[in-house]
Parts: C-alpha cells; sequence; structure tokens
C-alpha cells in the first residue's frame, strides 16, 4: 500500500516545520489533516481522528488570526488604540454613570435591546446588599458580569473629566 511512505515522508515534513523558529501554524495544519487522513486509510481511526481534530485548530487559529487583522486594517488604519484607566472607578459612581447613560427621564431603560436578554436581567435583577451601597453578587452568581462590562465601558467613554491645571475659581 502506498499510503505507508506518504505517511513517512507527511511525519518527516511535519518534524522539520515544528523545528522552525517562525512557526507556520496553516502549514502545521495541512501537514497533520494529511497525516490523519493517512491514519485513516491505513484504518487507525482514533489516531488519524486526533491529528485532523489538531489540524483544525491550527487551521481555525491561523484564519481567526487573519481576520481580526483584517478588521482592524479595515476599520483603524491597523493601529489598535487601548483605552486603560490608571484605576477602577468607585463602584457608586459606576453605577450612578451607567443609570445616567441608561436612562430617558422618566427612568425608562432606553439604549437596551430587549435581544440582549442577559443584560436586561441584569438591569431587573441585580440590586445592592441591605444597607451599603455595594451590588449583591452572591445572590446570583451569573448577574452583574455584563452590567460591570457596559459599566467600564460607560466610565473609560462618557465620564466627565476633571480639568487639570489652572482654574478660574477657588477649590473650596
Amino acid at each position: 500500500m502506498k499510503t505507508e511512505p506518504a505517511l513517512r515522508e507527511y511525519r518527516k515534513a511535519l518534524a522539520i516545520r515544528l523545528k522552525e523558529p517562525r512557526l507556520n501554524e496553516f502549514g502545521v495544519g495541512i501537514l497533520r489533516d494529511n497525516i490523519g487522513y493517512c491514519l485513516l486509510l491505513l484504518e487507525k481511526h482514533e489516531e488519524g481522528i486526533r491529528e485532523i481534530l489538531e489540524a483544525q485548530v491550527h487551521n481555525r487559529t491561523r484564519q481567526q488570526e487573519a481576520y481580526v487583522r483584517e478588521y482592524f486594517a479595515a476599520n483603524y488604519n491597523g493601529v489598535l488604540h487601548y483605552k486603560v484607566p490608571k484605576a477602577n472607578p468607585g463602584i457608586r459612581d459606576r453605577i450612578s454613570l451607567t443609570n445616567a447613560k441608561l436612562r430617558t427621564a422618566s427612568g425608562d431603560i432606553q439604549l437596551v435591546s430587549r435581544n440582549c436578554a442577559e443584560l436586561v436581567k441584569d438591569f431587573e435583577q441585580v440590586c445592592y446588599k441591605a444597607d451599603s451601597t455595594v451590588p449583591d453578587k452572591d445572590k446570583d452568581r451569573r448577574r452583574t458580569h455584563l452590567s460591570d462590562a457596559l459599566g467600564y465601558l460607560l466610565w473609560q467613554e462618557c465620564r466627565l473629566l476633571q480639568p487639570i491645571g489652572e482654574r478660574n475659581q477657588p477649590l473650596l
């Protein structure tokens, strides 16, 4: 059967490829894919399927990386800017800002689609601990994650920054 010599060659090529300093994940995926199919032809099904699945991991990683690169090149001129604050905001300040930005004058939530079911549940179910300004995260462990994330985003993008430097009015 001609499959065994091909399998040996693919394994040699994979060993060489894995030693390269700049590993090409896509090439590794192709070699693993070919090794997997050779093993299937040799009726070594479990080993063959394992190799094919490993190949998909390599190929998917490379493909996702390419999509991300294309997205940022098209939308951000290839430059990604991180906005990382030096410290997290106070819990009460962050929640107050979130409530202010998401509520209309009558108190209705305005900017959240009902399709965001988990975020809506956060807004409906999360409350403060008794006699405290700290959200009750112990009541339901699935709650607060999304609303906290939205709060941090709003804090970073929408908070009023204190002016730096001289002011034309007394501090106190």
